[in-house]
């Protein structure tokens, strides 16, 4: 079930992210879906959220993506708790260079 509730939500917030969307031509579509809920506690959540920055500031992953076809991805992230109940931190972002990453 909770895998379900997941989904439901992960397709939600794609579509209404999409949905706002100018359509352009992307490397990928990077969804991070990130688990806040109380099986989680506030030292993790922080330590996943500052992974994440981390990622996509460290210059092999801007290298990476700017290296690929068309040089750009985008990205959501949201975090999800219990049924019903998500929080869209960052909304459909491209990214394609350092400052973008930022």
């Amino acid at each position: 079930m909770k895998r379900v509730a997941i989904l439901a939500v992960l397709m939600i917030t794609a579509v209404a992210g999409a949905a706002r969307a100018t359509p352009m031509a992307i490397d990928l579509e990077l969804v991070l879906a990130v688990d806040v809920s109380r099986s989680v506690d506030a030292e993790e959540a922080a330590l996943q959220r500052t992974g994440y920055v981390s990622a996509f500031r460290h210059p092999i992953v801007i290298d990476a993506i700017s290296h690929e076809k068309l040089g750009r991805i985008a990205v959501v992230y949201f975090e999800w708790g219990t049924y019903g109940n998500s929080n869209l931190v960052i909304d459909w972002t491209l990214i394609k260079d350092k400052a973008s990453a930022e």
